[in-house]
């Protein structure tokens, strides 16, 4: 038996890069996957192949948040994994930050995992799951460059 036989991850930014990989390799150690991001088609280019569920939304929207959540149960009774990974966005200092990219940067990456975890919560409690939250090192060490994503990257790791 797999290690994940019988598990089923929710994988948001599950389309691209880490989400991507991270969804080929759970489901190469036997089990399922529900990716959700904002555009449908890179979601599919990689579901098709290994038989996931592709949803596109809003991962910091709790209303598309719980309509993915549906569609998991229906298609695979539930869910026992977040995989919070959606996120980006942030350049700039900040004196050249204006608030509208400090929202954005705010929204892509602390509120996708936020929300994620809080709609998820009562589904991973009752089946003993697991939450797994990506920041990066710019979590760690703070750039003068970046002030947004170093600053969402920090609050990651303070979420969890």
């Amino acid at each position: 038996m797999s290690r994940f036989t019988n598990k089923v991850a929710f994988i948001t930014g599950g389309g691209t890069g880490i989400g991507a990989a991270v969804a080929q390799q759970f489901v190469a150690e036997g089990g399922k996957v529900v990716l959700m991001g904002r555009r449908l088609a890179p979601l599919q280019e990689v579901a098709q192949p290994i038989g996931g569920l592709a949803v596109s939304g809003d991962s910091a929207d709790a209303g598309d948040v719980r309509r993915a959540l549906e569609l998991a149960r229906e298609q695979f009774g539930g869910v026992d994994v977040l995989v919070a990974n959606a996120g980006g966005h942030g350049l700039g200092d900040a004196a050249q930050t204006d608030d509208a990219s400090w929202r954005l940067a705010t929204r892509l990456n602390l509120d996708t995992a936020f929300v994620c975890i809080r709609e998820l919560l009562p589904e991973l409690i009752a089946r003993s799951g697991n939450i797994v939250v990506l920041s990066s090192l710019a979590g760690h060490f703070a750039g003068p460059a970046v002030a947004g994503y170093v600053t969402m990257k920090h609050a990651l790791i303070g979420l969890t």
